[in-house]
């Protein structure tokens, strides 16, 4: 019986071959997954690849809009996109407040862009943006117009006078009340008048001469440069 196959050895090959068999099918089994999770991940990135670029050429068409119109010297139209697209609301912005006022606001920034001021129809807000510092004021009529000290801390307050079409200033104390001071003169509403860091004395043009007036009483403007010699200095 030398061809007959003895029960032990065919017991070993079985196991052998079920032993091999499970192999080949866990390992078809663990390259099938590989292959799904390769795959998802290729997925993934080619999707934030596109997201990437479809950013990058929205932004890139955006600026190339604006190159267009410049060089076709349509200057009032690429600002107004510019607008457009500086005063679109994004995630991180901060509400200056819940409800909108009536009248529009005036939003200014110290020189170096850590102090923030707006109005809010007959009321000014100050707030430190490094110290956290807030405050607020009451105004005696809703401004047109404000002009702050380089530091922030101190406003040229413009008011329109309806009666005589002019404008004047008052000058106050944006961290407190410690300053509040209208000027001795009326002025065209279309200039912009100054106020010093310390809130000391401001200066402004009536009819192109240039006057400064300390912040404390008697009023007393005092001509610093007349019309006919800024234009001296002007051509020099």
């Amino acid at each position: 019986m030398k061809n007959k196959i003895k029960p032990y050895c065919f017991a070993i090959f079985l196991g052998i071959y079920l032993f091999s068999h499970e192999k080949i099918i866990s390992s078809k089994i663990s390259f099938f997954l590989k292959q799904i999770f390769i795959k998802r991940n290729m997925i993934l990135v080619l999707f934030g690849i596109s997201f990437f670029n479809f950013c990058k050429s929205s932004h890139e068409t955006f600026i190339e809009e604006i190159q267009e119109l410049v060089e076709q010297e349509k200057y009032e139209k690429a600002s107004e996109k510019l607008k457009e697209k500086l005063q679109f609301p994004k995630d991180r912005d901060e509400l200056l407040s819940a409800e909108a006022p009536e009248s529009t606001r005036i939003i200014e920034f110290s020189n170096d862009r850590l102090k923030l001021v707006w109005t809010e129809d007959q009321k000014i807000f100050f707030q430190d943006l490094a110290a956290g510092e807030n405050n607020s004021r009451s105004l005696d009529q809703i401004p047109s117009n404000l002009s702050l000290s380089q530091n922030a801390n101190y406003a040229l307050v413009e008011y329109t006078m309806q009666a005589s079409g002019g404008c004047r200033y008052v000058a106050i104390s944006l961290k407190d009340s410690s300053l509040s001071y209208e000027a001795g003169a009326q002025v065209s509403c279309k200039s912009r008048g100054s106020i010093l860091p310390d809130g000391s004395k401001i200066y402004y043009f009536v009819d192109d001469n240039l006057y400064e007036e300390k912040t404390v009483e008697p009023r007393k403007p005092v001509l610093v440069l007349q019309r006919k010699k800024s234009y001296h200095l002007f051509l020099i």
